[in-house]
C-alpha cells in the first residue's frame, strides 16, 4: 500500500531568496504548470526543482502534497492493531509446512484480534502476515527487538509451524506498522494537482483494498488524463483553439476539469469500501474469527460490486 513514516519529502531550504522560490513553497500550483522543489535522495538530498503540466500526489497517508494543497495535515485514526508482515525465501523453513502455492494457512487463537496467515505468494516465495491488539503504537526500531517481541507474541501458537516460521525469519524481512486510516477526502484535486491512493483515502487492512483502490485510482486516471494531455501536445504552438469545453479557456483548466470528474466518479465507490474495511477492521478486533461485518445478504451484493469493477471512467472518456 503507499504508506511512508518518512516525512523527508518536504521542501527545504536551499538558501535561494528568490520571492518565485517561496512562492512556490506556499502554494504548488501556478497559472498554467505545477512548479515544484524536491529531493533528489539519490544524490544526497540536492534540492531540484521541477515543472508539470499535472502533477499526482501518490504519496501516501503522510502525504506532503495533500498537506501542501489543503494546507493542514489530517488526524491519523489508530484503529488498536498493529500488523507484522514478512516476505522471506521458502527455503528457510522445513517442507511440508507451507501448503500449495494459492492456498493460505492462517491460525486463530482465542485472544481477539489475533492472527498469524502466510502462503507462497510467489514461486519460492513466503509471505506472513500477524496482527494483535495494541491500546497504543509501539514501534521499535531495531530489527532484533520486532522479532524478540514477535516470538514473545505469538508464543502460545503451534511451534512447529508458526514458531518455527519466526525462528527462521531473517529480523531485517520483518515490517510492522500500527493500523491507522483517514476519512476520505472531500476533494482530491485543486487545478493540476490531484490525490490518489492513500494520500486521498487510507484505509484499513480489513478488506485488503487499500492497494487494489489505489490501481484503480491509476487505471481510471490515465483513461481520461492521456487524452487531455495528448490534446494538449496536439494542438501546443498552434492557432487552434479547440478545448474540450470548446471554449477559449487554457490547457490547464481543461485538465483541471478532467481531473476533478476523475475523482468525483471515484468518491462514492472508495467511501464505501472505505466504510466496509473500516467496519471489518472493527468486527475481527472485537472476535477470535474474522467473520465478516455483514449479513449473507449483504456480502454477497457488496462482493459483486467489489470484484465485479469496470473503469467507468471509460464512459467518460467517450464523452469527452
Amino acid at each position: 500500500d503507499d504508506d511512508d513514516d518518512d516525512d523527508n519529502d518536504d521542501d527545504d531550504d536551499d538558501g535561494d531568496d528568490d520571492d518565485d522560490d517561496d512562492d512556490d513553497e506556499k502554494n504548488i500550483i501556478g497559472n498554467k504548470m505545477v512548479r515544484v522543489r524536491t529531493l533528489n535522495r539519490s544524490k544526497d538530498n540536492a534540492v531540484e526543482t521541477k515543472t508539470c503540466k499535472v502533477l499526482i500526489g501518490a504519496d501516501g497517508i503522510k502525504s506532503v502534497v495533500r498537506t501542501l494543497l489543503f494546507g493542514e495535515q489530517r488526524q491519523l485514526k489508530y484503529h488498536g492493531k498493529m500488523m507484522f508482515r514478512a516476505v522471506m525465501g521458502l527455503h528457510r523453513i522445513d517442507q511440508g509446512i507451507c501448503a500449495a502455492a494459492g492456498i493460505s494457512t492462517a491460525y486463530q487463537g482465542e485472544e481477539n484480534g489475533k492472527l498469524f496467515a502466510f502462503r507462497e505468494t510467489a514461486k519460492g516465495i513466503l509471505t506472513f502476515t500477524a496482527m494483535s491488539l495494541f491500546e497504543e503504537p509501539d514501534l521499535l526500531h531495531d530489527a532484533n527487538d520486532r522479532k524478540k517481541r514477535l516470538k514473545e507474541l505469538f508464543s502460545d501458537y503451534p511451534s512447529e509451524v508458526v514458531g518455527h516460521i519466526i525462528e527462521r525469519m531473517p529480523p531485517s524481512s520483518l515490517y510492522e506498522n500500527a493500523v491507522h486510516d483517514l476519512e476520505v477526502e472531500e476533494q482530491w484535486s485543486d487545478g493540476p494537482v490531484l490525490l490518489i491512493g492513500d494520500a486521498a483515502h487510507a484505509m484499513t487492512p480489513g478488506m485488503g483494498q487499500g492497494a487494489n483502490q489505489g490501481l484503480e485510482d491509476a487505471c481510471e486516471l490515465a483513461i481520461v488524463l492521456a487524452p487531455a494531455l495528448l490534446l494538449h501536445a496536439e494542438t501546443k504552438g498552434t492557432e487552434q483553439t479547440q478545448t474540450y469545453n470548446n471554449s477559449s479557456s487554457s490547457t490547464t483548466k481543461d485538465i483541471s476539469n478532467v481531473l476533478e470528474l476523475f475523482w468525483r466518479g471515484r468518491i462514492d465507490r472508495v467511501k464505501e469500501i472505505h466504510a466496509a474495511s473500516r467496519a471489518r477492521t472493527a468486527s475481527v478486533n472485537q472476535s477470535s474469527s474474522k467473520s465478516a461485518a455483514y449479513s449473507e445478504k449483504d456480502k454477497l451484493s457488496f462482493t459483486n460490486r467489489l470484484y465485479q469493477w469496470k473503469p467507468t471512467s471509460l464512459t467518460l472518456a467517450q464523452q469527452l
